[in-house]
């Protein structure tokens, strides 16, 4: 028999559910509308008060009726009533006293303990009967109780409906348990999302070594929010409520920077492998550059580096290079391949400029009004520096140019510079002599001798006025770092083609591919191998003009590392994940621009771990992935060459870590930068800090001495001679350690 009250209110108007397919049949004015869509709705109805004409209804809303729509998706609404209880109640006036009419929600077989409550007022047309006749103006308090029963539903007593708005129920689904009492589901589960994020290490992680893809993967699998494989070495719960990534390379880190105060005053070395790997060594784990309440968060696991038997690779750049798959390849090369080109494709835009630290000429194509204005403000203090201008002339527009230099006691400086247009014919070709006294010619890279320069007369100031002629600011110039060309020119000019940067280096960015490489892979031709007779700037720059028309005949996918993506810009094309990186390498003019680049990254120079902590505190509501490079500690233990204002430190000075002053200073002021950038994040912030290496002192000295020799018989005469020594030094190197620290409320 047909269920008479088969029917829903759906926002204001009768739906009707179809008992096989369980979901609400489409009349044409909600065509998107499901068995769930009307589950908020279901209703009984009070017939009192049917002469009020200003009663006012109420409907909740589905998300408030039912918040666990995966276990009502099958819910179907049957009558809980029969043709005899129909006419009985029909013929029975409505009193304030009785109950009221009742359409009754039953679920299916596996929902059959369900029950549950809905409270509401409406106002509209209600159908009352199976003909679906309406009565106007009918003032509802609806009280639907569900359970399952093979016997006809009793009438509920009238105390059980509420007397007053302010007696209205928020629902709930229920189920009863084994005893007999009501238990609640949706409240659990709740619960289990509102719980904070944890992180707990599994045994592979506790008794092996992880790699630097392991820890790239839970970055990755943290910040997607699609179905990403959680990684196999740890387990993450509620890893939704973890927003924020900031990822610290911390080189210089030790074992005995782990080792807990009993362990402290003890001289001997215990590697990694022994201190994380062991129940001993993780017994005596106590981080000192980690304050004691922050430790409860904290989880720490040996990591191995890069590189081979003999050799160690960059940590950082595995970090942010994720391999891709041959599919994956293909797709971007097929993409790239159908897309026809000209030379406008190539041409650099602001933000890559900007963070090739390019001289920014005012009329580079993308900078805003008020970055122009930054633009010569930063220009007008260099007095002795040119600006290309706009001027018309006939045809060529497009040049490469290359030039040699010299070291003088103020840097390098200008010696020759070279210019040919588009079909490689010479323009320009000039010696200069510089205004400084020479230092070093640097014979085997400019081919500039002593001799060569003797009688040349010629100056930087004139060569400047003699490009401003032959080279307007419309045109295109094309060069191999061309900023280095241009800085020794001091000069600016604002459409720019890089051939090291349209085309990649093999081991991918952010190396570059020297032109000497360039110039044999993708033209079969040898350049710069005389080390007597130097480079020379009119063949180098044929060479770039030669590498840029291949370039344009083959496609954007000609000449191109297709083998990794930036994890940037995994994030941002899944997600729209914002990330920002803080190292002492970035452009200082980074402000420029307004623009995102392509892995939607941004860049800030910061020299200083203080400086990291302050951008990352400033911008922490702009991103959710942070990556920055600490190296106070690098430095103050000679890890890697001093640069800039970071204090230098004799190696004769670091025997004994953690008994010099200055050790401990460095260590105390990366506790504090820590625990400064603990307290300023928001709960749920995910804190990675890792090492990137172990101990590099004696393989990079190793290594320096090996550089030295010049013959190549001798030099791997020595590589064999210390064989056994490098593989250990590389071993020692490799050793790693990320600590990962989760803030919780």
């Amino acid at each position: 028999m047909k269920n008479r009250a088969n029917t829903i209110l759906n926002k204001g108007t009768i739906k009707e559910i179809d008992d096989e397919k369980g979901e609400i049949k489409d009349d044409g004015t909600n065509k998107n509308s499901s068995c769930n869509d009307g589950l908020s709705n279901i209703v009984q109805v009070n017939k009192k008060n049917t002469n009020n004409a200003n009663s006012e209804f109420k409907i909740i809303s589905q998300n408030d009726a039912i918040s666990d729509n995966d276990n009502m998706h099958n819910l179907k609404l049957i009558s809980s009533y029969n043709d005899t209880d129909m006419a009985r109640r029909e013929s029975t006036p409505s009193t304030a006293s009785s109950s009221s009419d009742s359409f009754i929600a039953a679920p299916p077989n596996r929902f059959a303990n369900a029950m549950f409550n809905i409270s509401f007022n409406h106002k509209d047309n209600v159908c009352d009967n199976e003909n679906g006749n309406k009565n106007d103006n009918v003032n509802g308090i609806i009280n639907g109780n569900l359970k399952h029963s093979t016997s006809a539903k009793r009438r509920r007593r009238s105390s059980a409906v509420p007397s007053s708005k302010t007696d209205l129920q928020m629902p709930t689904l229920k189920h009863e348990d084994s005893n007999g009492s009501l238990q609640s589901d949706i409240p659990k589960k709740k619960k289990k999302l509102l719980k904070p994020p944890a992180i707990t290490l599994k045994e592979r992680a506790l008794t092996k070594k992880l790699s630097v893809k392991d820890l790239r993967d839970l970055i990755l699998y943290v910040l997607q929010k699609k179905n990403v494989n959680c990684p196999t070495w740890l387990q993450v719960e509620n890893k939704n409520q973890i927003t924020k990534v900031i990822t610290l390379f911390v080189p210089g880190l030790q074992p005995s920077d782990y080792l807990n105060s009993e362990e402290e005053g003890k001289e001997e070395y215990i590697g990694f492998p022994e201190l994380l790997t062991t129940t001993k060594g993780r017994k005596s784990i106590r981080p000192r550059f980690i304050e004691s309440g922050i430790f409860s968060n904290c989880s720490t696991v040996y990591v191995q580096a890069p590189g081979s038997k003999k050799s160690l690779f960059s940590s950082y750049n595995a970090f942010i290079n994720v391999g891709l798959s041959k599919a994956e390849k293909q797709k971007i090369i097929n993409e790239l391949g159908l897309r026809k080109i000209t030379i406008n494709d190539l041409l650099m835009h602001i933000s890559d400029l900007i963070e090739a630290n390019y001289p920014i000429h005012p009329d580079t194509p993308g900078l805003s009004s008020e970055s122009k204005l930054l633009v010569l403000q930063e220009n007008s203090c260099k007095k002795d520096w040119i600006n290309t201008v706009h001027f018309d002339h006939p045809a060529p527009h497009i040049f490469a140019l290359d030039c040699e230099m010299c070291l003088t006691k103020h840097g390098h400086e200008l010696t020759r510079v070279s210019i040919v247009d588009f079909n490689g014919r010479e323009v320009y070709d000039q010696l200069v002599k510089p205004e400084n006294e020479i230092i070093d010619y640097l014979t085997k890279y400019s081919g500039i001798t002593r001799e060569i320069l003797e009688n040349i007369t010629y100056t930087l100031e004139q060569v400047q006025q003699d490009i401003l002629k032959i080279l307007s600011a419309d045109d295109i110039l094309i060069g191999h770092s061309l900023q280095s060309d241009l800085k020794v020119l001091k000069m600016r000019h604002p459409k720019i083609v890089d051939t090291s940067k349209i085309f990649d280096h093999k081991a991918g960015p952010p190396f570059r591919p020297s032109l000497k490489y360039l110039a044999f892979t993708y033209l079969n031709k040898v350049i710069q191998n005389d080390d007597l007779n130097g480079h020379d700037s009119f063949i180098d720059a044929k060479i770039c003009m030669e590498l840029t028309k291949a370039k344009i005949v083959n496609g954007l996918a000609y000449g191109l590392n297709v083998n990794t993506e930036s994890i940037f810009r995994i994030l941002c094309k899944s997600d729209g994940i914002r990330s920002i990186t803080l190292n002492d390498y970035a452009s200082k003019l980074h402000f420029l621009t307004q623009r995102e680049s392509k892995d939607n990254c941004q860049s800030f120079k910061c020299t200083k771990d203080e400086e990291i902590i302050e951008h990352v505190k400033k911008y922490m509501n702009d991103a959710d992935f942070f990556v920055g490079r600490m190296r106070n500690l690098e430095f103050a233990r000679n890890y890697s060459p001093q640069r800039g204002d970071n204090i230098k430190v004799s190696s004769d000075a670091i025997d004994d870590l953690g008994n010099k002053n200055f050790d401990k200073n460095e260590m105390q002021k990366l506790k504090e930068n820590i625990t400064n950038l603990y307290n300023s994040v928001p709960n749920s912030t995910l804190i990675v800090l890792f090492s990137g290496s172990g101990d590099v002192r004696k393989y990079m000295e190793l290594n320096q001495k090996m550089n030295k020799i010049k013959n190549k018989e001798e030099r791997e005469k020595f590589q064999k001679e210390h064989s056994r020594e490098l593989e250990t030094y590389v071993q020692c190197a490799r050793e790693a350690v990320c600590t990962l620290i989760l803030k919780r409320a």
